[in-house]
């Protein structure tokens, strides 16, 4: 009796401290948000931060008691679906390097990142919420066992199909980089379609912060994906569901890394504006004196290589 009360305590102080530290980094998203006017993320970190506060808070109330029914729904349902609120952010933000440095470097125009990305952000929440939604339901009966292993299958095709999604955006974003780099456009464009923009020093240094903030969020998304898919995979009785040090580092400390990146290299300071192009000037596939523009036309200056 005594371990196991020493177990939950210690289970409910490594819970509550994430739910401080989640909502530290919430409010601050909040007011980030609300000062700078970038509403998109109150729609998008915040919502995860949210999320995340109320999972880790499920998991508090169930510490000492793990068949509370509401506590273990929240937690199971809300906390396996959040950070899809978080990555949304990301999808956003390569649309707007597109908006900046022209769509000639993209796969796809600016707006569809948000769009096809964020539609499946969407479909992954609802498998994820539902499948979790199922499997906390189950009672202690054969039957709640099976229904708990179906809840948790649905959970577990959610995450595999974020998982790839992740994975498609993260290969996009890395061409995109590379295309705007070597000057390298993937396809043809009209004049009224390009950017003259081009990066002075200040702007540059804008730009990488902005991609490692950026990076850095989908490798620790990654990260956690992959340890929840070989969670779910196991099963119930499985090692890494049944000890509470894999959940609190690869699903806890990856979210709430990520949301602290996004507080100290907030999107809102690191923004690029798109530059319009004046005048009709042919898009080169050569290494030009900047993103997009032939050699020698320059904004701005003094400006830096990307």
């Amino acid at each position: 009796m005594n371990v196991i009360k020493s177990s939950s305590f210690a289970l409910a102080w490594h819970a509550l401290i994430f739910v401080v530290l989640f909502g530290i980094s919430t409010s601050l998203h909040f007011f980030q948000a609300v000062w700078t006017r970038t509403w998109y993320l109150l729609f998008t970190v915040f919502l995860c931060g949210v999320g995340e506060i109320m999972g880790w808070a499920g998991r508090t109330a169930s510490a000492d008691n793990p068949r509370l029914e509401t506590p273990f729904l929240i937690q199971i349902s809300v906390l396996i679906f959040s950070p899809c609120f978080l990555i949304a952010a990301i999808y956003v933000e390569l649309g707007r390097l597109v908006q900046h440095f022209g769509p000639g470097f993209s796969r796809l125009p600016s707006r569809w990142y948000a769009i096809i990305f964020c539609t499946c952000d969407v479909v992954a929440i609802v498998i994820q919420a539902a499948g979790g939604g199922i499997a906390s339901s189950a009672d202690d009966s054969a039957a709640g066992a099976d229904q708990q292993q179906t809840g948790s299958d649905i959970m577990l095709g959610g995450i595999v199909f974020q998982l790839v999604t992740v994975v498609l955006f993260s290969f996009l974003l890395a061409e995109f980089v590379i295309r705007v780099r070597m000057n390298i456009p993937a396809r043809r464009i009209s004049s009224d379609e390009r950017s003259s923009a081009t990066l002075d020093r200040g702007e540059t240094r804008k730009y990488r912060l902005l991609l490692g903030m950026m990076s850095g969020v989908l490798v620790l998304i990654f990260i956690r994906s992959v340890y929840r898919v070989a969670e779910l995979a196991q099963g119930w009785e499985g090692h890494l569901i049944t000890t509470e040090r894999y959940f609190d580092w690869l699903d806890g400390a990856m979210i709430l890394l990520s949301m602290m990146l996004v507080n100290a290299l907030h999107p809102s300071f690191l923004q690029l504006e798109p530059v319009p192009l004046t005048g009709n000037v042919e898009l080169g596939t050569g290494t030009g004196g900047g993103p997009g523009i032939p050699e020698g036309k320059l904004s701005g200056s003094a400006t830096s290589s990307v």
